[in-house]
Order: C-alpha cells, then structure tokens, then sequence
C-alpha cells in the first residue's frame, strides 16, 4: 500500500509540473513524512477511574501519589486495548495502585493483565504489553477498627519502649491459653529476666508448639509463608508475598484453606499484614531484637519452592543490627536454610518466639548458607500503629511461645 501511495504521489508530483499555475509542486523527500502522519493517527485519550467508598482516599500509582478518589486520569486508548498499528501506545509494565485513607485498612491493587505478546500478522514479535483490566475501579474500605481486632504477645526486655497486648492470662478468658511452661497473672509483670523466658526447648517441642500458626500463602503466580499474630486471624509475612495482590489463599497445617485479604503493606520494611474471617487462631509471641543473642540456636518454619509443605530448618543467629544492603530496619543474619517460599515465615528462638521474618538469602558465587530475617522489632512497630490502645509505652508483657487455640 505504501508503494502505490508513493507513485499515487509522484504521479501527481508529475502532474504538478505540468499544471504550475494552479498548484506548486511538492517536494518528494516529504511525502513518505506525509504518508507516516496519515497513517499513524495519535491514539484518542481515555480515561482511568478509580472510586472509593468512603471517597476522598488517597490514590497512589507505582508508589507515586496522584490525587484523591473519586479519581480520573487520562490514559492513550492503546493502553486499555491492542493498538491497531506498531506506532501507538503501550504499556509496557504492570501498574499497581494503593488507595488510603486515615481510619482505614489501605487497599492494594494490580490494575493491569499481561504481560503478552504482541506478534504482528507478519509474524514480527513487538514485544510484550500490559492492558489495563477495566477503566474503572472501585474499592471498599474497611475501618481499622473492623480488621485490626483481637491480641498481640510481646516479649520486650524490662525497660523497654513497647509491649504486647493482652496477657496470657487475659487471652485465655478470651479463648486462648499459653502452650509450655505455666502462665499465672503474674506474666503481667513478667521480664527478660524471669524464669518464664529462660525456659528453652528441644526443636521437636518449638516444632509442635508453633506450626500450628503458620501459613502456606499462595497467590497468582507467587507462594511463600506467614504467621498468626493474633487471634482473630491476622497474619503477618513479607510485601513481596502480597503485593500486586488483593487477597492470597492460606492453607493452613490441617489443610483448611481461607481466604487471606491484603489489608497492609510497607514496600520500604518488605512487611504485610493479611486478614483471614475467624476467631480463636493459634498465634506466635513476637521478641524484641534486644533479647537475640549471637550464637543462639534458631529454627525456620516455611514452605520452599516446590519441596514439602510446614518444612523446618535449623541453624544460629550469625549476626543482628542494621544492614543497608538488605533495607532498613534491624536484620538478623542467619544460617538457617532460607529458600523461596519460606519468605514471610517465622525465624524462631527455642522457646518458640518469633525473632525474625524469614526475608530474603544471599545469592552470590562462593557465598553459601546466608539468610536475612527482618527483626520482630520492625513488625512490632508496625503493628503498634493499628493496637496503640492496646500497647502503652514502658511495659512488658507476655507469655513464652505460642497462644493457642481452644476448641
């Protein structure tokens, strides 16, 4: 088609030369210009929507902030469907948005499918794309008052800045009690330094005690591990497990399989919070980074790329502070076996506390045997930002190991 234009044009160019009077001839070197514009036509813009209920949330796209909700912005058609030729606009990459508002479970979102291939009648391949789902979305948020329910167990040193929730003690008036060593009403006052938290216990005893509370999740195209941090079924585990994701299967050890809603997640800290419907889940007591010692002997409970389910690994505590290559926050350098899909899972201490989140491994040539977890510490101070009534400041309060579930 392009060839006949071409003559088409130089024909009339001809003709021009012998018709001066009635038009100027036009250059030659322009028409294919000419021809392109024509048949290239810039996409008509079309616009993305995003609502919420209630409305005035705060929208975000790729982690940049856009506006508030009700929310529009113009987009090229190509971005919404198949351009109809190789010159219009494409996404190139996946878009995630995250609306917020204060009072409210943030909600976040894959807002694009793909990618795919876009392979020409030819049989050129162009490359790959992403189409947005929808031109409108809408999300309901839920009040934090409505997900953020229940307990949390603290083990902080005496002293310190924060404490856990409920005590055992309390917890079991509300269904739960405390597996291993007797809690009485004085593990209100209990310490580091109290006989309670000396107590250690063989692997098979930490095994049986806590993996109860761990989950295997499992998204679209993604798997990995995370835990009950109360009971009233939320579950921490790491950003990169839930994000792009709007909810992920839990499966737990029994193979109940429940639906786990993203309602939190902190890219910068690689933290999520997750929302199972229930109550009385067996969940696991958090342990602040001060009480970790080097040389301590650590277990790891996870499910790992495509090996058994609830799997358990053991090693030490190589090393724990601040590490800029792995993030901020405070890191607890492990050789326990860390392999994907135990990434969200917990890093234990014998006495069945939680100490890390099993996050990420070193993958370099003639490196072997090193993992990171992100400290207790870091998710604590998460979950204070959603149970401040819950943890006053300079307070400890907790029983070892895990709360337990009663029928």
């Amino acid at each position: 088609m392009f060839a006949r234009l071409l003559l088409a044009s130089r024909s009339t160019v001809a003709a021009f030369a012998f018709v001066p009077v009635l038009l100027a001839p036009v250059p030659i070197a322009l028409v294919p210009i000419a021809i392109l514009l024509l048949t290239a036509p810039p996409a008509a813009a079309e616009k993305l929507q995003i609502t919420s209920n209630p409305p005035g949330a705060a929208v975000s796209l790729d982690g940049v902030a856009e506006g508030v909700t009700p929310f529009e912005k113009d987009y090229p058609g190509g971005f919404f469907h198949r351009t109809h030729t190789s010159f219009g606009s494409r996404l190139e990459h996946a878009m995630v948005a995250r609306v917020s508002l204060a009072g409210y479970a943030s909600k976040e979102f894959t807002l694009t499918e793909g990618p795919m291939n876009w392979v020409g009648l030819n049989g050129h391949n162009h490359g790959e794309y992403f189409l947005l789902k929808t031109d409108h979305f809408h999300v309901n948020l839920d009040p934090v008052a409505g997900v953020f329910t229940g307990t949390i167990s603290e083990h902080v040193p005496q002293g310190g800045n924060g404490v856990s929730a409920t005590p055992a003690s309390i917890s079991a008036a509300a269904g739960s009690t405390v597996l291993g060593s007797a809690v009485t009403a004085s593990a209100v006052r209990s310490t580091a330094d109290s006989a309670d938290f000396r107590v250690e216990l063989s692997l098979e005893e930490v095994v049986r005690r806590t993996k109860p509370a761990v989950v295997f999740l499992k998204g679209l195209n993604k798997s990995g591990t995370g835990f009950f941090v109360t009971e009233t079924g939320v579950i921490a585990t790491n950003a990169h497990v839930a994000r792009d994701e709007e909810s992920l299967l839990a499966v737990l050890p029994d193979g109940v399989q429940l639906e786990a809603k993203v309602v939190y997640v902190d890219a910068d800290l690689d933290l999520a919070l997750l929302k199972v419907a229930g109550n009385k889940f067996p969940y696991l007591t958090l342990a602040d980074a001060a009480l970790v010692q080097q040389g301590e002997s650590v277990f790891a409970i996870g499910n790992p790329g495509d090996a058994m389910l609830f799997s358990v690994t053991k090693g030490i505590v190589s090393a724990v502070g601040k590490f800029p290559s792995a993030g901020p926050g405070t890191w607890i350098q492990t050789d326990t076996t860390i392999n994907p899909g135990n990434s969200g899972g917990p890093l234990l201490n014998t006495r069945g506390e939680v100490i890390g989140i099993n996050t990420q491994k070193l993958v370099k040539k003639n490196v072997t045997s090193i993992g990171f977890a992100l400290s207790a510490t870091d998710l604590l101070s998460v979950l204070r930002s959603f149970y401040p009534a819950k943890i006053p400041a300079m307070q400890t309060l907790s029983g070892p190991g895990i709360q337990a579930a009663q029928p």
